[in-house]
């Protein structure tokens, strides 16, 4: 297992020096930098080429380059150009209210998506399958903003049961029930857009077993349907489930941009989509770093799933060791 996971890891490391180079390459190619948003049109030459040197923008680019990567192996992300606050100290904060509402969206719509995915594939061409699959492909077409606005027309303007903004209310009490009544217009809207894709994909994983022989051997025998579907081919689309699984990692870091910038929600989500209004390359270049890095690691925690429930991966992995 610790060779395994050290040899995953080696693999890694260079695929996140190419992601590096090219978070790089991008903020380089793009029309305007850092220096064109800080500097304007009006202001005088002999200051803009101060301010190149006091940002470092007139080293070369290879030089510009290696620092920034030193500073980041370093723990120094740097600090925005539109609020000249640190980075890393403003991820921290929004990347956990970011965590509490995608994380336990995403587990649900997973959890949900299991039992409508596997209730459709078992009752395939009947009533069950017809009103599930125009569920999904509701949600599916249904954009998340609009399943936003609708949540926020019945929910808080019509019935006004549920706050519209924030995670808590202006002024009061930062208690976990206040978050709850804050939490929930955002975490339905993800539910009910992360669910429908999620149920497609198990249904069809899961009537690709349905077609095996062993299903077929089970049937003869006698067992239940339900005892079929729960000790064989719910463990069969294990490897499915982890790997829709491991898709949460990067959007704790990119977060549900449309989503929480409806409903206030003060994550990661609207701080990058203010970043990209304000062209504030240092945020831009490490979120999109820190998402990158977070789908290797959802990759890596896959693979190590894999690992640990296939003894056929395990026992590939020993024969090359012993070679």
């Amino acid at each position: 297992m610790l060779k395994y996971t050290f040899k995953r890891i080696l693999l890694i490391i260079p695929m996140l020096f190419i992601i590096t180079l090219l978070c790089f390459a991008l903020m380089e190619l793009a029309p305007y930098d850092a220096i064109d948003i800080m500097t304007g049109t009006n202001m005088p030459y002999e200051q803009v080429i101060a301010i190149k040197e006091k940002y470092g923008y007139d080293k070369p680019l290879t030089t510009r380059y290696f620092n920034w990567l030193g500073d980041i192996l370093q723990g120094e992300f740097g600090y925005s150009i539109y609020t000249h606050r640190n980075v890393i100290s403003d991820l921290k904060v929004r990347i956990t209210n970011t965590a509490l509402l995608i994380v336990p969206s995403y587990v649900s719509a997973l959890l949900f998506s299991i039992i409508l995915g596997m209730v459709s594939a078992y009752y395939k061409g009947k009533w069950q399958e017809k009103v599930i699959d125009g569920f999904c492909s509701i949600g599916m077409a249904a954009p998340a903003f609009w399943i936003a606005m609708l949540c926020i027309y019945i929910f808080a303007h019509k019935l006004k049961w549920f706050p519209v903004m924030g995670m808590y209310t202006i002024g009061g009490n930062k208690t976990v029930k206040d978050f709850l009544w804050h939490l929930f217009l955002p975490y339905f809207t993800l539910v009910f857009a992360f669910t429908p894709d999620l149920a497609k994909y198990i249904k069809a994983s899961t009537e690709r077993e349905l077609t095996q022989p062993y299903v077929r051997t089970q049937k003869a025998i006698g067992l239940p349907p339900q005892k079929i579907f729960i000790k064989h081919i719910l463990k069969n689309i294990a490897f499915v489930i982890i790997t829709k699984a491991s898709m949460v990692l990067p959007m704790v870091v990119t977060g549900a941009v449309i989503t929480e910038s409806v409903f206030g929600w003060p994550g990661v989500g609207p701080y990058f989509l203010q970043a990209l209004q304000n062209f504030d390359y240092p945020v831009i270049m490490v979120i999109l770093l820190l998402s990158s890095t977070m789908i290797m690691m959802g990759n890596l925690c896959a693979d190590l799933l894999y690992y640990f429930l296939n003894p056929r991966i395990r026992e590939g992995s020993i024969n090359e060791t012993e070679k």
